[in-house]
């Protein structure tokens, strides 16, 4: 599934993962300047390059927008608008939504933003008449 993506619907598991590897990413990614620093600088150069910077900033932005994509795609999950995803944005009430996209399930049966992910299925509201119907008598 394409990173990028702000289409269809992402399960919990699915969303935590995704997660995981960007904060995973960024800490690399803004950690890897340091190991690329010479041991004993020299006063004429830079520490660190402006390409070397230009990189981190590029990586760090497109996994930024790789979780928004990811959260606004979670939040239809959960048969929410993914203009919710600005609620990320907001203290305090940014941590209720991070609890949220973590652990609500998701709808059960397709929605109006796609199929389940799970493959799960609505049962009939009425599955007692959508039963077949069994003649007792004759016994």
């Amino acid at each position: 599934m394409n990173p990028f993506s702000i289409t269809g619907r992402i399960g919990r598991l699915h969303y935590f993962i995704h997660s995981i590897v960007d904060t995973v990413f960024v800490v690399l990614v803004l950690l890897a300047p340091f190991f690329l620093i010479p041991p004993e600088p020299s006063a004429d150069e830079p520490v660190i390059s402006d390409t070397t910077l230009l990189f981190i900033l590029i990586m760090f932005l497109a996994t930024v927008v790789s979780e928004i994509c990811a959260s606004i795609r979670r939040l239809h999950d959960l048969d929410r608008s993914g203009w919710q995803v600005l609620l990320l944005f907001v203290p305090i009430i940014n941590i209720g939504m991070g609890w949220m996209l973590l652990f609500n399930k998701g709808t059960e049966g397709p929605n109006q933003y796609g199929d389940d992910p799970l493959g799960r299925h609505e049962m009939p509201l009425d599955y007692a008449s959508s039963s077949p119907q069994y003649e007792t008598s004759g016994f």
